[in-house]
């Protein structure tokens, strides 16, 4: 928590003392450090409010502030609170002002000994390219099923121009697709995924609007699985660095949304 030094001599704080500010939704705790503020002000860092709890006692400014953001833009306020402070306890201090050299010297060693065992258990976290096959056997696996889903439809309901046409079109384009991704794999290999289980739509009829509104239903839930798909491997090409990967999944991208 930072704080002036007016404010803190008036609070009779010390850097480090151990404050606890409240404001009418909430109490934190948090150490202090003094200066570099405007006087009658103190600033918290925010981020996750009761996720950041430490030793039982909450330090995150999300605690004493408001959850509201505007309407339409989705911003959130900005956080800011009208509250009271007060000194819990002061800061820590060293009880045994004198070590001897080899103290020391053994204190490091151990601390090193430790920093090293640390970080041989450390989980390594994955590259980034280690799910790329698994996503694109997916988005390989959703393309496939579209490009015979709007073949399909298109036939099914021919007396719709808007939809034959569509459909039609979007075929042809999801072919492409497939073509085009069939060859990203050549780098990154391809995992087999399994095809999810068809849509109703490819057994028995679906007469009248009803029908075509339940067709569409599936075109639209089949197109968010490969929108998703997409979205995933544009990140993880950007995070590859393979510009062509990206390129091509962005155009991709763009005519999926379509």
């Amino acid at each position: 928590m930072q704080i002036s030094e007016s404010d803190a001599a008036e609070l009779d704080l010390r850097e480090g003392d151990v404050v606890e500010i409240t404001s009418r939704r909430g109490t934190v705790q948090a150490p202090c450090r003094i200066g570099d503020i405007e006087s009658g002000h103190v600033f918290l860092p925010f981020h996750y409010g009761y996720f950041d709890n430490a030793a039982g006692r909450h330090r995150a400014a999300n605690e004493l502030t408001i959850t509201d953001w505007d309407p339409v833009s989705k911003q959130p306020f900005f956080k800011f609170a009208a509250v009271k402070m007060k000194k819990v306890s002061a800061a820590p201090v060293l009880t045994q002002t004198k070590f001897l050299a080899h103290d020391l010297g053994e204190l490091g060693a151990h601390f090193v000994k430790n920093v090293v065992s640390i970080s041989k258990e450390a989980v390594i976290p994955p590259k980034p390219g280690l799910h790329v096959p698994h996503y694109l056997g997916l988005l390989l696996s959703s393309k496939k099923r579209l490009a015979k889903h709007y073949a399909f439809l298109a036939a099914r309901h021919e007396n719709e121009p808007a939809i034959r046409d569509g459909c039609t079109l979007f075929a042809k384009w999801s072919a492409a697709h497939v073509r085009d991704l069939e060859k990203l794999p050549e780098r990154y290999g391809s995992a087999s995924v399994a095809d999810a289980k068809e849509p109703d739509s490819f057994s028995g009829t679906r007469p009248g609007g009803l029908g075509l509104l339940r067709d569409l239903h599936d075109l639209w839930l089949m197109v968010n699985d490969a929108h998703l798909s997409i979205t995933i491997l544009v990140q993880a090409a950007r995070a590859l660095r393979d510009n062509k990967m990206a390129a091509t999944l962005i155009e991709i991208g763009l005519e999926t949304d379509r």
